[in-house]
């Protein structure tokens, strides 16, 4: 007997055979091997089990192989069900409806609920209305404005123009967003707090909290690794709501985390099908290459899965986003200034050394490179940006770095250890200019991509009562995130990240605020306090330095209703060694940002970002 089953506590499909001699198994096995997320695919006891984003993306082979089974075929009621559904979602058609006028969506937003008042509410401005006009003639929409134009306004609007006044939210985000949505949920749509909760606790707990209770909360929270973690629970909460008649929409906000090989991009696909409306937001979708887009574009339209791919998703996604530019808001433009310094003579050998070996072992290793050797590699690029950032990180993990590497060079990197001193000129420039700033009034921001950077730094400006940010300084919501590491945080260290925030901005004794791209590139705002950032140190990863720039570059209103940052410049102090790993880091986010305003028609990409046109070749970049 060959057996379909379909598991909603578990967000499962399941193929079984009892007959040895059956192979519909091994033929559907063999339909979806390619998947690159391995956690979609499971073996079982005399069968397989996939995810739900697995069995809609092959859902017409599938049911090939099983109207082709050699013998009794049984389909339980629940697979019966998920079959129904899966049909029905891949026969949504993809409508475009006509574009309502202005004063239709405002008058829907009126009789649904939304507060237009000026004061305490969210009056949409005319480029959210746009934005709106465009976005509510589909069932599920894109968004990619700059960071600070009102996407979290402009979702909930637009799922209150779709989905109605009661529509109910899952909304999936980082874990700094989560008072934002709090705010702009309540301010726009009169939720209370009461019907917001923030995702917390094991799966039954979680059942518990949610699928049991007999009023649906209007809005959840959930980060994306917890998500990972949580995946079955809302799916089937979501399974639930929907068939009770609600109107669900997921939201999922800085939607360029998920993407091909990380958990949570599967999680995601796994709950999207099921909401009545999607909607995906980011200020920053291809940090990368087109192939960032994928996952977000099958999590958006699962029903058009088959369709995206990595050569058909630039050309796919055309007239199916919005985006409102820097320049549609009125900002001025961003001062950049880089500051270049000379490397000291042990720090540029420790530098050179660590070049020399990276650029030999990829020329030796061609493209048949284990995983685990590119790692290695990856892992000593690292080291060089923390030798060009401040040498003395690197003392600490000597021993870290001398296991990387063959022994030749350890020994001669070893012969450098002690002669380390000093900080390096970056670190020194920083501190000195935070200082001058703050003598002339002037909050500042300093960015480092290490942990321990992000510290020094804010010890030796204790005078000037500075905060950091980074990774293992807690959320005031619960602790149950399996990645949160807060076993390092001291009794002095104890307020949250809330509370660092709210110190930099309303204390004026409190100058320099210190983070980590990682850690409080997104969901933060400091426009209102801060123009001034410098950046010690930048990484590869795009979408951090992006997003990064818009902490204190966005959109927001003083209390003169002016704009703020059409009032003040805004000034950012890039700061690169010469001769170094910084000036390749500088070429390849310079390319990977034209490429995405390329894509996105965004015409403000910062000229100033050209200025430093460092003297290497693209071969020595990709060997980097």
């Amino acid at each position: 007997m060959f057996k379909l089953d379909y598991l909603p506590d578990e967000g499962e499909v399941q193929f079984t055979s009892t007959n040895l001699y059956d192979t519909s198994v091994e033929e559907v096995y063999g339909l979806i091997s390619d998947s690159n997320i391995d956690t979609d695919v499971t073996e079982i006891e005399g069968g397989l089990s996939i995810s739900i984003p697995l069995f809609i993306e092959f859902f017409d082979s599938i049911i090939d192989v099983i109207r082709n089974v050699n013998d009794e075929v049984l389909l339980t009621e629940n697979a019966k069900q998920i079959i129904r559904f899966t049909r029905e979602l891949l026969d949504t058609p993809d409508t475009l409806r006509e574009p309502a006028t202005i004063e239709e969506i405002q008058s829907k937003l009126d009789r649904e609920g939304w507060n237009s008042d000026q004061k305490t509410g969210r009056p949409l401005s005319g480029f959210q209305m746009r934005n709106l006009i465009s976005t509510s003639q589909r069932d599920n929409a894109a968004m990619f404005s700059v960071p600070g134009a009102g996407k979290t306004v402009e979702s909930l609007a637009y799922s209150t123009v779709v989905a109605g006044g009661d529509a109910l939210f899952v909304v999936v985000c980082p874990r700094n967003a989560y008072v934002a949505w709090e705010n702009e949920l309540s301010a726009s749509l009169n939720i209370q707090s009461s019907e917001i909760i923030r995702a917390i606790g094991n799966d039954d707990e979680l059942r518990g909290k949610l699928i049991a209770r007999k009023t649906p909360y209007r809005a959840v929270l959930i980060n994306y690794n917890r998500l990972w973690f949580r995946y079955r629970v809302f799916s089937e909460y979501i399974q639930r709501l929907v068939e009770n008649g609600h109107k669900v929409v997921t939201i999922f906000d800085e939607s360029h985390h998920f993407k091909g090989g990380k958990s949570f991009t599967s999680a995601v696909k796994r709950i999207a099908p099921f909401a009545s409306h999607r909607v995906i937001l980011s200020g920053t979708p291809m940090p990368k290459s087109p192939t960032d887009l994928v996952h977000q574009f099958q999590s958006l339209l699962p029903h058009q899965m088959n369709e995206i791919d990595s050569e058909s998703v630039m050309d796919f996604t055309q007239g199916r986003f919005v985006r409102t530019t820097k320049g549609d808001q009125g900002l001025k433009e961003t001062i950049i200034t880089f500051r270049e310094f000379d490397m000291d003579d042990v720090q540029k050998e420790i530098h050179d050394l660590l070049r020399e070996w990276t650029v030999a072992e990829v020329k030796s290793k061609g493209n048949k490179r284990l995983m685990a050797k590119l790692i290695k590699l990856q892992r000593v690029i690292i080291f060089a940006v923390m030798v060009a950032s401040n040498p003395v990180l690197v003392q600490d993990k000597f021993a870290e770095l001398l296991d990387l590497v063959d022994s030749k060079l350890a020994k001669r990197l070893e012969a450098c250890k002690n002669s380390v001193a000093g900080n390096g000129p970056k670190f020194n420039y920083a501190i000195n200019r935070a200082r001058e700033l703050a003598s002339e009034g002037k909050k500042v921001l300093i960015w480092s991509s290490f942990v321990d950077n992000v510290a020094l730094i804010a010890e030796e400006l204790e005078d000037l009562n500075a905060v950091y940010i980074r990774g293992d300084v807690p959320t005031a919501d619960g602790q149950d995130d399996p990645y949160a590491r807060y076993a390092d945080v001291s009794d002095s260290e104890e307020e949250t990240r809330e509370e660092r925030i709210k110190k930099f901005k309303t204390d004026d004794s409190c100058m320099v605020m210190v983070a980590n791209p990682a850690a409080a590139g997104e969901g933060i705002s400091l426009h209102d306090v801060c123009h001034h950032a410098i950046y010690l140190d930048r990484t590869f990863h795009a979408t951090q330095f992006m997003q990064s720039l818009d902490r204190i570059h966005r959109y927001g209103l003083d209390e003169e209703g002016d704009i703020i940052c059409a009032k003040h410049d805004t000034n950012i102090e890039i700061l690169t060694c010469n001769d170094s790993i910084d000036q390749m880091i500088h070429k390849n986010l310079k390319r990977k940002m034209e490429a995405m305003y390329t894509w996105l028609n965004d015409p403000n990409l910062n000229p100033q970002l050209g200025i430093l046109e460092p003297t290497v070749s693209d071969e020595e970049i990709e060997q980097w």
